[in-house]
């Protein structure tokens, strides 16, 4: 039997809004039903933020679809866009350059969107260069970076899950000898979603919340917190204690 929910719900958070989640170092700005994460300072800078209106969220909210910058548009050069790379180098994408043909920075056909800054925030080098990107690795890879105990599944959707105990590591049947050690540009960070859990076979979802499961009665219980069902993960049984249900969050 398939989870509950099918789908997410809109995002609690403010359009616009900087915020970080307490413990991590981590900064995003909500744009829609998501949130953009911005990977370092010069991109922060470059974009013209405040660093003193970023927002300190507590732990335990739950997180919205994360989404990744690719492309920026120089204020000073609005005819072609660039490339931000893994490594925080910046590629110019020139006309006849793969994989575009045409690359006009208003070619309704380039992928986007396109985050304006006023500055570059890293070097530039060739688009497609050996060292500009890396190859990420496929859907259903475990993966953590080097020096760090952290593990992520990469989902289909093609974003990072983190997971967040040994307890829920061992209920979903994983093999500690499937994590790969990437290098440290892949930024799984920038990918983390809410991790809810179900059983296989049953309709329940749980929320995870200081080692506890809540479950999610309702659909409207589920919107109102702003989950993902991409996010829901699926186990042998059940890892933690189950407290009382995760009703709808207060407006």
């Amino acid at each position: 039997m398939a989870p509950a929910f099918a789908s997410s719900g809109p995002s609690p958070y403010t359009n616009g809004e900087l915020v970080r989640f307490q413990g991590q170092s981590a900064v995003y700005q909500v744009q829609n039903s998501g949130m953009v994460w911005i990977p370092n300072a010069a991109m922060f800078n470059a974009m013209g933020l405040d660093w003193s209106q970023v927002h300190v969220l507590p732990t335990g909210i739950p997180h919205p679809r994360i989404q990744f910058i690719n492309y920026l548009r120089l204020a000073t050069n609005t005819h072609y866009p660039y490339q931000l790379n893994d490594n925080g180098t910046v590629s110019p994408i020139l006309p006849g350059s793969t994989p575009f043909t045409q690359n006009q920075f208003d070619n309704p056909n380039l992928p986007g969107p396109f985050y304006p800054v006023s500055t570059l925030p890293g070097p530039l080098v060739p688009l497609n260069a050996p060292i500009s990107q890396y190859a990420l690795p496929p859907s259903g890879s475990l993966v953590r970076h080097a020096g760090q105990s952290a593990i992520y599944l990469r989902t289909t959707r093609g974003d990072f899950s983190w997971i967040p105990s040994a307890a829920l590591f061992n209920a979903a049947g994983f093999q500690w000898s499937q994590v790969v050690t990437v290098p440290d540009n892949i930024l799984l960070n920038a990918g983390s979603p809410k991790t809810l859990i179900h059983v296989a076979g049953s309709p329940k979802v749980y929320d995870i919340l200081n080692g506890t499961l809540h479950w999610i009665p309702s659909w409207a219980d589920f919107t109102s917190w702003g989950f993902s069902a991409n996010a829901i993960q699926s186990v042998n049984y059940l890892p933690y204690p189950i407290g009382a249900p995760l009703t709808t969050q207060p407006s």
